[in-house]
Order: structure tokens, then sequence, then C-alpha cells
């Protein structure tokens, strides 16, 4: 009885052993591979490899930095904005990344990363990889004897920091996704746009390690006799390895000898994650309803 015991614990030694080394999910064991995360919740899948070590980015600078900037050039823009501050450990350097939203050009400081001594300034001066626009359209119904179309237009602006070379892993990435309702002429047979909603964003990005900013420049636009009931937009993900715009909007058409009204909504994103990978969707509805919003 004792030596079927002493067996069974033994056994029990060892399967624990085995499974212990046989566990693949350690982060050691992952480096190197592409894992996909699900973000269910913003739409799509980050496509990158996860980051075990990411650089650290400061999304403030000391006062001691902003006086030595402001005694370099007093007559800094208004409108500039810290993108943020990229931490180089192994050099003893920042870089603080700035934007004049007046004219969109970006900026750098130089500091010493132990003593906070400005170092040097200059202009960021970026290459243009990508210019594409991808466009969809399908007739989804009727509305007061016209014909609705639906279009869909998403388009990806991306542009990678050339100089100085230290900072070419920042990439400034704009995109939009638009949702676009039309109703056909009767008697032309050519559509007209009735209302055009947009999620637009410009994106900073550290590639492989974080979203570093995102400007929210969504916009919406409706034809003289069609109501706006509301429109709203917001981003998220700043900070973090993903970052979305959403655009949300909903309109009325209201024909004054009908007791009723065409109401319809539009609800255009935008993501990019921190290896530039770049997404869109939107959807929307129709329906009839009162005269009211």
């Amino acid at each position: 009885m004792k030596k079927a015991i002493t067996w069974f614990l033994v056994g029990v030694i060892l399967g624990n052993l085995l499974l212990v080394y046989a566990n693949t999910d350690s982060p050691e064991n992952n480096r190197g591979r592409e894992l996909l995360t699900p973000k269910s919740s913003m739409g799509f899948e980050i496509q990158g490899p996860l980051n075990w070590s990411p650089r650290p980015v400061l999304t403030e600078i000391p006062s001691e930095l902003v006086t030595q900037l402001q005694q370099l050039n007093p007559k800094i823009p208004e409108d500039t904005v810290h993108i943020g501050t990229l931490v180089f450990e192994k050099k003893g350097i920042m870089y603080s990344l700035f934007v004049d939203k007046d004219t969109d050009n970006v900026w750098y400081a130089q500091w010493d990363k132990n003593s906070n001594r400005l170092l040097n300034v200059g202009t960021v001066r970026f290459k243009l990889l990508e210019n594409t626009t991808r466009r969809e359209s399908k007739y989804v119904g009727w509305a007061f004897g016209n014909r609705v179309k639906l279009v869909e237009t998403f388009h990806t602006e991306k542009l990678q920091a050339t100089d100085p070379g230290i900072l070419s892993s920042v990439y400034i990435i704009t995109a939009w996704q638009s949702y676009e309702w039309y109703l056909e002429n009767p008697i032309t047979g050519e559509d007209s746009l009735t209302t055009k909603t947009v999620a637009k964003g410009k994106f900073y990005v550290d590639y492989g390690n974080r979203i570093l900013g995102v400007d929210d420049l969504s916009y919406d636009y409706q034809v003289l006799g069609v109501i706006k009931c509301s429109f709203s937009s917001h981003t998220s993900g700043v900070g973090t390895v993903s970052a979305g715009v959403y655009a949300d909007a909903s309109y009325m058409f209201w024909d004054l000898l009908s007791p009723v009204a065409t109401h319809w909504d539009a609800h255009p994103r935008v993501f990019v994650d921190a290896w530039t990978n770049v997404d869109g969707d939107s959807w929307g509805n129709k329906w009839i309803g009162g005269p009211w919003c």
C-alpha cells in the first residue's frame, strides 16, 4: 500500500512539472511571435506583436524644460501642442515632439535625459508612404418614391519621419471613414447627396509602442431641407496600442404635407494601431417615424 501511494505522489509531481514546462503562454515564450489580440470594442484586431518592453513616453514636459524652450524661442506659436516626449534610455536623451496646429508642422526638442538640458531644436521631416481611397456603394430602398443609395468611403494617408533618423519610428496617419446617404432624382436618374457623416482622425504613432495622440477632425453635412437631429464625435485609446475616432449622427426629412417623416442615422469609425495598421467601419439605419427628432 505504501509503495502504491509513493508512486502516486511521484506521478502527481512529474505531471505538474510537465504542465509547467509545457506552458507556452508566458511572455518569454511569446517574444518574437506575432500575437493577435482581439479588440472587440474597437471593431478590429491588433496586427502586431505585443510590446513587452515599451519605450517610456512622457505626456507632460517638466517646467524647467518649458522655460529653456521659451528662452530659446519666445515666439513659439500659441497653438503649439506637445505630442509626447520619447525617452531613449540607452542613449541618455529625450525627444519632445510638438505640432503647430495652424501649419501642421512638426518640430522636436532634444534634451539630455540626466540633466534636462536642452541640446537641439529642429523640424521633423516626413515622407509619404501611402495615400489610398476605397469606395463602395449600393441601393438600400426607397424614400418618398425615390431610390436611396448608400456610399461608404475609407481613406488613408500615412507619413513616416525621416529626419532626424532617430525618430523614424514616428508616423502620422490621417484616416477617415464616411457614411453618405443619396436620393435618386426620378426625372434625371442622378443621385444627389443628402447627408454625409465623417469620422476623421490624425493619429500620431510611435511604431510598435503606442499611439501618442489623436486629433478628432470629424464633421458632417446635410443639404437644405434635411434636419440634423444630432451629431457627436469622440476619440479613445490615446496612450495605448490602439486608438479610434467615432462619429454618430441622425437626420430627418419631413414633407410638410405628410403626417410622417423619414429618419436615418450614420455611425462611421476609424481605427489605427501601434503597428500602423488602419481600419474603418460604418453602419446606419433608415425608418419611418413621427415628424420630430
